[in-house]
């Protein structure tokens, strides 16, 4: 049997050339990478109606430009992928699952730290969740219980497709970071059913902010190093500017993407939280950007970044971009108004 490892929230009814388009991300990227990182070749029908057929089957091939890599995470504005040649990889034949509590951000980082160390690249998830998001979880299920209580929950997982003692590597580095009180509570999961109930607060958060109503969604990467500072600036920011929203904070910690959500406060009209909402995603947006990292980890640009995205590009990178589009869409037909500004304007 074999795995094609890309996973995200919307894999029941998303399409493989759309999560190409996109360089869709994942809970699987820490190990095996963006779309992008798992695709070999692709199909596709360029502006002026040629097919070009990049599928080849080589894991290797260095001969001149690497084209596929044009239309991965173009989101449609180069050309319409029609065909996808990808990665398979050996089906785990044992998953481990952890959900733990932690003091902090920073303590989670140097967790990720020592987890790298100690478990190598047998780590395929590791979850950051803030405290604060466990309520929306159970909007979804009222039922929903946390296994642990602290500032801060992990979700780890380990995998290996060969015959290792996964439960007691697990076990023994959970083992040692409690000992060294980098760790405050830990449930390693005794079943699948267990495991599948971690992963549901996971995955219940994300539900439940959709249940709540409008809310400001960010996707937002930084180095891993900096994930605290970038928790920590935002939680001010909207603590001092915008008092009475919730800020939530949540992602794929180990590859530097949190999801740096905030939810309007209740009595406040739909009309007037999207007005403030755009401050809100402004601010959040120059806090990112201020320690380095970027307002897209794994979403994409889409239409409702364009503009920030635009703005934040060098002269020299939006002159490179525009001149690609202009050389593979002259005519504007690819996807408008996605990506790039309905008229580039070039410095």
């Amino acid at each position: 049997d074999c795995l094609f490892p890309l996973a995200l929230g919307a894999q029941g009814s998303c399409q493989i050339g759309g999560n190409a388009a996109t360089n869709a991300g994942g809970v699987n990227v820490l190990r095996y990478g963006m779309a992008r990182d798992l695709i070999l070749g692709l199909e596709v029908v360029l502006a002026d109606g040629e097919l070009w057929n990049g599928i080849c089957g080589l894991r290797k091939n260095n001969s001149g430009y690497d084209l596929k890599q044009l239309f991965i995470g173009s989101e449609g504005t180069l050309g319409i992928i029609t065909g996808v040649e990808v990665k398979l990889f050996p089906k785990p034949a044992k998953t481990e699952t952890a959900y733990l509590g932690l003091a902090s951000f920073e303590a989670a980082v140097a967790l990720f730290n020592r987890a790298r160390r100690d478990c190598s690249d047998l780590i395929s998830a590791f979850e950051i969740i803030g405290s604060e998001c466990i309520e929306l979880a159970r909007l979804v299920d009222p039922a929903m219980r946390a296994p642990v209580s602290a500032p801060v929950h992990v979700l780890i997982e380990l995998s290996s497709s060969a015959a290792i003692d996964l439960n007691g590597l697990l076990a023994g580095f959970l083992g040692d970071a409690m000992e060294n009180g980098l760790v405050t509570d830990a449930v390693l999961a005794a079943s699948t059913a267990q495991a599948r109930s971690f992963w549901a607060i996971r995955e219940g958060l994300v539900e439940g902010q959709a249940k709540r109503g409008y809310h400001v969604r960010t996707d937002l990467s930084v180095k891993i190093s900096d994930i605290p500072a970038l928790v920590e600036q935002a939680r001010r920011f909207v603590a001092n500017d915008h008092p009475g929203w919730m800020p939530l904070a949540y992602g794929h910690a180990g590859d530097g993407n949190i999801h740096f959500n905030v939810l309007p406060p209740l009595e406040l009209a739909e009309h007037e939280a999207r007005a403030r909402g755009a401050e809100v995603i402004a601010g959040l947006y120059e806090i990112a950007v201020g320690l380095g990292g970027s307002i897209s980890a794994e979403h994409g640009i889409g239409r409702s970044r364009r503009k920030e995205f635009w703005a934040g590009l060098s002269p020299t990178h939006r002159r490179m971009v525009a001149a690609l589009k202009s050389a593979l869409d002259p005519k504007g037909l690819m996807n408008p108004g996605c990506l790039l500004p309905a008229t580039e304007t070039v410095p």
